[in-house]
């Protein structure tokens, strides 16, 4: 990563304030794919890392794993859910813009946010 990327200094702040740490000491991935527990992990961080008390809420995230806590508060902060059709979470699928928008949404109306404003997405052509 160099500094005339356009990501450089977005990155240096998360990690500089520990919200996304990379994939290893040398290496941030900015060109990898998130995950949805790692969403979940940095909107945990964002909120001081509380401790939860393991409930298995979904079949897929066991105690005891790097994002479990993170996954559990999320969940009961009403930011993320599981998936409709099997109850899962899926900790390490690929998030999607769609799921990506419907958690920072929740995310924003969790913070108290004013999320009554609405905008016209039908010259996307994926919308």
């Amino acid at each position: 990563m160099e500094k005339s990327d356009w990501f450089y200094y977005s990155v240096k702040y998360v990690y500089d304030n520990g919200l996304m740490t990379g994939l290893n000491e040398t290496t941030f991935g900015p060109y990898e794919n998130l995950a949805r527990a790692q969403f979940a992990v940095i909107l945990h961080r964002m909120n001081g890392s509380p401790d939860m008390e393991y409930t298995n809420k979904f079949p897929d995230v066991a105690d005891n794993q790097w994002y479990t806590d993170a996954i559990l508060w999320a969940n009961e902060a009403g930011v993320v859910g599981g998936y409709t059709d099997t109850g899962k979470f899926g900790p390490g699928d690929n998030i999607n813009r769609e799921q990506l928008t419907v958690m920072m949404y929740q995310y924003a109306n969790y913070l108290g946010y004013d999320t009554s404003a609405r905008v016209n997405f039908d010259y996307f052509v994926d919308v």
